[in-house]
C-alpha cells in the first residue's frame, strides 16, 4: 500500500510567541497530520528522576484535541524502556485500566524478533486487536525498534521480493517499511537532555520538522505537546526546497 502523499508547505504567516491554547491556529495546514515522540533512552543504565511521571493519556487526549491523525511513541529500542514509562504504557493500552481515549486505533512498529520486553509487547498486540475498526485517532507504539535496523529488514524484504531483478525505488523501498501505510511525520518531538537526531524513523524524518524539548523522556505529557505544536506552527516548512 503506497504511503500517504505529503501536504505542500503552507505559505501562511507564521504565528507570534506564545505557547499557550488560544494562540494555536486550529486551521488543518496549521496542525500536524502525524506527530512522533522520540522517547527511547540510549543509555540502558540511565534512571529517571523519581517524581518523573509520563503522562500518554494527556498526549493522546491533546493529540485528538488539536485535530491530529497520527501519534506516534518511540518507546524502546534494543533495550527495554524504562520503568516509568514502561508503566505508563502498559496503564495506556491494557483493556482493565481503561485509559485510552473512545476511537483511538493502536498499532505496533518494531521487530518481532527477540523483543526486549516481550510482556509488553504482548500487552500493545492485544490493544491493536482490540482497537482495529477505531479512527479517531491512530497511536502506533514503537518497541523493539531503530530506525537503522528498519531500513536494512526494508532492503533485505525488498531484495527477496524481486530476486536479482529487484529495482530499488523509494516507493519500493517504503512499502516493505515496518507501517507502509503509515505518512511520514510532519513533527518529530524529542525529549532529552541532548539534542542529536535519535535513532527513530530515519527513512520517514527527511522532511519531518524536530522540536527539541530538553527533560527527561519519562517525564513526557500534554504540555510538551502542545510546545511543540505552537512552535511547529511559527515555522514555514519547505520541504527540503531552497527558497529564492
Amino acid at each position: 500500500m503506497p504511503r500517504s502523499p505529503r501536504r505542500p508547505p503552507d505559505p501562511g504567516d507564521a504565528l507570534g510567541d506564545s505557547d499557550s491554547d488560544s494562540d494555536l491556529d486550529p486551521g488543518p495546514a496549521r496542525i500536524p497530520d502525524h506527530v512522533a515522540f522520540a522517547l527511547a533512552s540510549s543509555d540502558p543504565a540511565r534512571t529517571d528522576p523519581g517524581d518523573a511521571r509520563p503522562d500518554l493519556r494527556g498526549l493522546v487526549d491533546g493529540a485528538l484535541a488539536h485535530g491530529i491523525g497520527w501519534l506516534t511513541l518511540h518507546v524502546a529500542g534494543a533495550c527495554p524502556p524504562a520503568p516509568a514509562l514502561r508503566t505508563a504504557v502498559e496503564r495506556l493500552v491494557d483493556a482493565g485500566a481503561g485509559d485510552l481515549a473512545a476511537g483511538v486505533r493502536v498499532r505496533v512498529a518494531g521487530r518481532r524478533e527477540g523483543p526486549a520486553d516481550p510482556a509488553l509487547l504482548d500487552l500493545v498486540d492485544g490493544a491493536a486487536r482490540r482497537t482495529a475498526d477505531n479512527r479517531a485517532l491512530t497511536l502506533t507504539v514503537a518497541l523493539n525498534y531503530g530506525g537503522r535496523q528498519e531500513i536494512l529488514d526494508a532492503v533485505g524484504a525488498l531484495a527477496s521480493s524481486g530476486g536479482r531483478r529487484t529495482t530499488v525505488t523509494e516507493r519500493a523501498l517504503a512499502a516493505h517499511l515496518y507501517q507502509p501505510d503509515m505518512p511520514d511525520p510532519d513533527l518529530v518531538v524529542v525529549v532529552a537532555d541532548e539534542r542529536r537526531v535519535p535513532d527513530s524513523f530515519l527513512w520517514e524524518v527527511a522532511y519531518s520538522e524536530f522540536v527539541f524539548l530538553e527533560g527527561p523522556p519519562a517525564g513526557v505529557g500534554r504540555a510538551d505537546l502542545d510546545r511543540a505544536v505552537a512552535e511547529y506552527q511559527r515555522r514555514h516548512r519547505r520541504f527540503g526546497g531552497i527558497e529564492g
